[in-house]
């Protein structure tokens, strides 16, 4: 499963639908790691592995390949399961972003929006 892919499926809150690297798709409600492998279940931005104290705390969308708010890599392209957008480019013949499924007006950065807390991701 753990094969590149240009995007991964994400639930409104931006939890993988189905898990990038084992392809389990049986989570619990608030499961923030997955139970086969382990892998985060966020698209977290690398700067706050292994801690959110480390600075950026953002969770991006499923094609994100660097965080939206600092720039700096994600969890997806660090852990080499993302095309690169170089890649993109090569395999697709364009870089398209926008794949994300449109969740209305919910504010990722809000935490009221999402429907459990997130939390450190160390904890």
């Amino acid at each position: 499963m753990s094969a590149k892919s240009p995007y991964v499926p994400v639930d409104r809150n931006r939890r993988f639908i189905q898990c990038p690297r084992c392809g389990n798709t049986v989570f619990s409600a608030d499961a923030r790691f997955c139970r086969m492998c382990g892998l985060f279940l966020f698209n977290a931005c690398s700067d706050q592995i292994p801690s959110p104290a480390a600075g950026c705390t953002r969770y991006n969308p499923g094609d994100a390949r660097y965080c939206e708010q600092c720039g700096e890599p994600t969890s997806l392209l660090t852990a080499g399961l993302l095309l690169t957008w170089e890649e993109l480019l090569e395999t697709q013949g364009a870089v398209a972003a926008g794949i994300e499924p449109d969740y209305g007006d919910l504010d990722y950065d809000d935490e009221e929006g999402m429907d459990f807390d997130l939390g450190p991701i160390g904890s």
